[in-house]
């Protein structure tokens, strides 16, 4: 379940999904909030209005839960989701979006600041208008009726910026009533109004950087030691866990993550997290051992911190997800011997040649749609012998994609 969490947070803030778009400032890769995402107020269809909904059930389950999403959201977003329905962007919140957007905004307030003859303002601004760019697909828009003529003057300054920060407030509105609506939902209208912005967002979304603070606020090392002598196992123990922890000091962010993911299945520390840390009995060759069920990961005593570091590295990037808790091939105690034909569930094993044939729709679904024989993502073309096939059966697998477009209502 936490490992699925980890996938559907990474999918939002992928390509894959248009739910969440990047911001200005992680486009341009500039501060503040370089890594952070906001709504898509493009999405303005009935069905990408549902998804909005649903995104917002997902929000206010990890509310509710102290879930510790993977989302990089910035703070402008909670203030908007605890404001409510009325909340109007400050200039700080364009800020976590948009820096140049906001800087355009400041220079224009600090120049009527500044200059005193509202002749030589009016010639710095000659052009500009009461209408804006929020690049929505329209080249300007008008902030109030007749905007497009009415031009800046330095005594209307204060009155262009609220106009501003209203129209872009405006412009998102549809997308988080949506967003708004789903959290409420799970979560009611009172926790909603109740519910401080910088709360929301540390209850619902973990942040991505891990600090060696915050891991030492959640780590439980244990250390197995077999010497008699008290004074020399007190000195292994110490050791040891100073090695650990400069091992960790010299990790980066994204390796952090991986090292928690394998012990968790989530890349986050959420509030309330445990993880347990043990080191056993000394095996340069032993790569470490994760338990996602109980937070955990053991590994053997290195002898060096390079050796540590090289084994831990290798173990936390290879191992990109959480297997099957020994329902896949062999068992956790290693014993992968098995009928020929079967796997360790009684269950036949298909061949690779054959896979490739069973998952060859992928590749056909890039063919063109006059070579394509049904919009049935399983159906595969394999050439003149499948195409001689009963129409019969050709019927009954066609009816994939639109078989459930009719039972469920996409």
């Amino acid at each position: 379940m936490r490992d699925l969490i980890t996938d559907v947070c990474e999918e939002l803030m992928s390509d894959a999904l248009p739910i969440l778009v990047r911001t200005s400032n992680n486009a341009s890769k500039v501060e503040p909030y370089t890594d952070c995402y906001r709504l898509n107020s493009f999405l303005t269809g009935t069905h990408w209005l549902k998804k909005l909904i649903f995104f917002g059930y997902f929000l206010g389950w990890s509310l509710r839960t102290m879930g510790g999403l993977g989302l990089e959201l910035p703070p402008a977003f909670w203030n908007r989701i605890c404001g409510g329905p009325t909340y109007v962007y400050t200039l700080e919140d364009i800020k976590m979006y948009d820096i140049y957007r906001y800087e355009s905004l400041v220079q224009l307030q600090k120049a009527a600041s500044t200059v005193k003859d509202a002749a030589e303002f009016s010639m710095m601004f000659d052009g500009y208008n009461f209408e804006a760019d929020f690049g929505n697909g329209e080249e300007y828009v008008e902030l109030c009726p007749g905007g497009s003529q009415k031009p800046i003057t330095i005594d209307n300054v204060n009155e262009y910026v609220d106009l501003y920060l209203r129209k872009y407030t405006e412009n998102e509105s549809l997308v988080f009533k949506c967003v708004y609506q789903g959290i409420e939902d799970v979560c009611g209208k009172r926790m909603l109004i109740h519910m401080l912005p910088h709360l929301a967002s540390r209850r619902a979304c973990a942040s991505s950087k891990i600090t060696i603070k915050a891991l030492k606020a959640v780590v439980r090392l244990d250390v197995d030691n077999c010497d008699d002598d008290e004074d020399a196992k007190k000195e292994k123990e110490k050791e040891r866990k100073d090695r650990f922890w400069r091992v960790m000091e010299t990790f980066s962010h994204e390796d952090r993550q991986l090292f928690v993911k394998f012990a968790t299945g989530r890349n986050r520390l959420a509030q309330g997290d445990e993880l347990t840390v043990s080191i056993c009995s000394e095996d340069d060759e032993r790569l470490p051992h994760g338990g996602t069920c109980g937070n955990a990961i053991d590994f053997p005593a290195y002898s060096t911190d390079e050796i540590m570091s090289k084994k831990i590295l290798l173990a936390i990037r290879l191992c990109g997800e959480i297997d099957g808790d020994g329902g896949g091939y062999g068992s956790e105690s290693g014993n992968e011997e098995e009928d020929e034909g079967e796997d360790a569930r009684g269950v036949e094993l298909v061949s690779d040649e054959a896979e490739l044939q069973r998952m060859n729709w992928s590749q056909n679904s890039d063919r063109k749609d006059d070579d394509a024989g049904s919009l049935n993502p399983y159906d595969s073309e394999q050439g003149s012998e499948e195409e001689d096939k009963d129409k019969d059966e050709d019927a009954e697998e066609e009816k994939g994609v639109d078989g459930l477009e009719a039972k469920y209502e996409f």
